[in-house]
């Protein structure tokens, strides 16, 4: 059986809704950087921000290819963006979907994000253990410019 050794543990965020997997990030577009904290959300195909980190980054919003989300609600009308995270302390370019619509909580989700690292978790310790993949060449590692 395949093992996975993780670079990093990361406890759970308590929430108002409980213990949930969240992490810092820094998003940094055209004009600035907004640092803020993300679900780690599987169940989500995308990278999902509101659109005042969009607005606070610099970017116009409308300019991005538009991208109609499913979720429990319905659609989730939003725009694709690329832009840059850093997440303990790895950079990587990310298309990020950006919305005027209301979001619980900023998610970081399948594609953008999942594909980047090895990600594991463990409900009863609230814990999620996070490697690098080591097929991504898109992360940058922390100290390298």
């Amino acid at each position: 059986m395949p093992t996975i050794d993780y670079q990093l543990v990361v406890p759970y965020r308590l929430l108002p809704v409980g213990f949930r997997p969240c992490l810092a990030v820094r998003v940094t577009g055209p004009r600035d950087y907004v640092d803020l904290v993300a679900h780690v959300d599987s169940g989500s195909y995308h990278v999902v921000f509101d659109g005042q980190t969009a607005k606070a980054i610099g970017l116009n919003l409308t300019d991005g290819e538009y991208k109609g989300l499913q979720s429990s609600r319905g659609v989730i009308h939003a725009r694709l963006h690329d832009v840059t995270l850093e997440v303990e302390g790895y950079r990587f370019p990310c298309r990020v979907a950006f919305t005027e619509e209301h979001i619980v909580r900023p998610l970081l989700g399948r594609t953008g994000f999942f594909d980047l690292w090895q990600i594991g978790f463990r409900e009863r310790v609230s814990e999620m253990y996070l490697s690098p993949d080591p097929h991504a060449p898109e992360l940058t590692p922390p100290g390298v410019t």
